[in-house]
């Protein structure tokens, strides 16, 4: 990716040294999130796909929000949200077909969010269910204003149904609206 920074260049690339390491151990067959850095906390997926938050300057250790389904989370990481006081800071992302909320500072989970902490993503489809395999997309969504914008993957080859964008309310975690597609 580009930077317009000036501080590392041709000539002393070769100087640089690696400051700290985070093992992100076993996690699923590749590795493909991006970590996100939020004044000075790095948030990122870590061993068993669990969510990690990290001091970014030195790698330490802050907080381990435990899945629980190593195997479930979706690959691309996760989405911060914060209020416009920066009182209420959340983490966003989705596991097993479910959008969960967790608290940025502590990497508990946030009880008053959907149904304590998670929102089904196969309920409100305009279908049964049961009959959805797989609703969450592998990105972690967007974030506009209280909004998470959110895709989905339901399914693969050419028969599988439509896909939805869906913009969820980031504070009651209530669906807001669907664009059928």
């Amino acid at each position: 990716q580009y930077s317009s920074l000036k501080q590392i260049n041709r000539s002393n690339v070769m100087q640089l040294k690696q400051a700290w390491f985070f093992p992100a151990g076993n996690n699923g067959f590749r590795y493909g999130s991006n970590p996100i850095i939020v004044d000075d906390v790095m948030y990122v997926v870590g061993k068993d796909n669990n969510i990690v938050a990290l001091n970014a300057g030195t790698g330490k250790l802050i907080w381990v929000h435990d899945n629980q389904h190593p195997r479930s989370m979706s690959n691309r990481g996760v989405t911060y949200w914060e209020s416009k006081d920066r009182s209420d800071r959340r983490i966003l992302f989705t596991m097993n077909n479910m959008l969960t909320a967790i608290d940025a500072r502590t990497g508990k989970t946030i009880d008053s969010f959907g149904e304590h902490g998670f929102v089904d993503l196969k309920v409100g489809l305009g279908r049964d269910p049961k009959t959805v395999r797989q609703i969450e997309s592998p990105t972690p969504g967007k974030i506009f204003d209280n909004l998470l914008l959110l895709g989905s993957a339901p399914g693969e080859g050419y028969d599988s149904p439509p896909g939805d964008l869906r913009a969820y309310n980031v504070i009651t975690g209530k669906k807001v609206w669907q664009f059928h597609t």
